[in-house]
């Protein structure tokens, strides 16, 4: 058995080797949720790319939850005053937290506990902030099944401890993949027939940027190696499925 002395070294080992392979967002997102799945013990998952100037998100990589919930998890996440937010998180001074925790041990007086995670089995998640002086430029919410009990103290102090590290992944890793564009041979004025408008362009890098999955590479060997995990990757919507289609599709984090 692996000490966590040991798994949180090569867990950083990991993380040096993948900052230099300088992926592009939605690539990165995937890598990492593969890579720290096991060690943190989560069910679920859905990490977010942010613009560090607005905090709008930009891209999304879910596993294990139905999309179907997303638009209510944005309206609990900006509308309703849960005990933990992103927000919250961040103007608290930590880089992690679980709901457990920020709701004093009763879960329950979260809307969004009551609504979104308790009717599919979930019984506490996890939050964690990748922040810089220029603004965050990511984030991701951990989900853990009620019969596993909530995420402990050690599991926590783990992810503030990696939280600066990924955060400080080169910053090409958090611009989204952009379909290669030629210039038109069409007069000004004109857009030539099967262009895209430059809105829908922007839109489709959006989408390509939250829904990419990568083939394994050394930093995800010796994740698996220092933690026993299995190489199990993310299709191109973002989501792998090999639990979920034991257990059905979960609403999502936000």
């Amino acid at each position: 058995m692996v000490s966590r002395t040991r798994m949180e070294h090569e867990l950083l080992g990991a993380l040096r080797d993948l900052a230099k392979t300088a992926l592009p967002l939605g690539r990165l997102l995937t890598e990492l949720n593969v890579l720290l799945r096991e060690p943190m013990g989560y069910d679920a998952s859905c990490w977010h790319g942010t613009a560090p100037a607005t905090g709008f998100v930009t891209s999304t990589v879910a596993e294990n939850l139905d999309p179907r919930g997303f638009e209510r998890a944005a309206d609990l996440e900006m509308w309703t005053p849960e005990p933990l937010t992103f927000t919250r998180l961040r103007v608290s001074g930590r880089k992690a937290a679980t709901l457990v925790q920020a709701a004093g041990g009763r879960p329950e007086d979260s809307t969004r506990f009551r609504e979104l995670l308790e009717p599919v089995g979930f019984g506490d998640e996890l939050r964690i902030n990748f922040d810089l002086p220029s603004g965050c430029w990511g984030s991701a919410v951990f989900m853990r099944s009620s019969d596993r009990g909530p995420f402990t103290s050690r599991e926590v102090g783990l992810a503030e401890r990696l939280a600066p590290h990924i955060s400080q992944l080169p910053p090409v890793s958090r611009l989204p993949e952009r379909p290669v564009r030629r210039r038109s041979a069409a007069p000004s004025g004109r857009r030539r027939a099967g262009a895209h408008p430059p809105g829908q362009v922007a839109d489709a890098a959006c989408h390509a940027a939250g829904g990419l999955s990568l083939g394994a590479g050394r930093h995800r060997r010796r994740a698996r190696h220092a933690v026993g995990a299995s190489p199990r990757g993310l299709d191109e919507h973002g989501a792998q499925h090999s639990r979920a289609g034991r257990r059905g599709a979960r609403p999502p984090g936000t």
